[in-house]
């Protein structure tokens, strides 16, 4: 009887485990992710890792730090922060805009245009 319960504890541990690895990271989370990036490379890690999850604030927040990181490294270093937004980006960021015309913020709206406009 102990070897049946250790077995089904164990059981319900890995069920539950796998069910989390195949849930997508909430915007909350991903938003905290990019937040916290300390460079470009960084940012579009989390942007490739995630993409198809982002919402229009996370779209907005990772292009924003793209540019700012791409400002910030200059003419001299732009090879190390430049290359652009992504263009799975911009992809995903026209999707869930177009699925929301009525109801996307203007702030993410214009933060998102600056950040492509930089």
């Amino acid at each position: 009887p102990g070897a049946i319960r250790s077995w089904r504890r164990e059981l319900k541990q890995g069920a539950q485990a796998a069910a989390m690895a195949t849930k997508p990271p909430s915007p909350f989370a991903l938003n905290g992710e990019l937040l916290a990036a300390p460079s470009a490379q960084a940012v579009r890690f989390v942007v490739a890792a995630n993409v198809g999850s982002f919402n229009l604030i996370n779209c907005s927040t990772a292009a924003h730090k793209l540019a700012v990181f791409s400002a910030r490294a200059g003419p001299a270093g732009a090879g190390n922060a430049s290359g652009g937004i992504p263009p799975e980006l911009c992809a995903r960021a026209a999707e869930v805009i177009v699925a929301d015309l009525t109801g996307a913020p203007a702030r993410n709206l214009a933060n998102l245009i600056w950040a492509m406009a930089k």
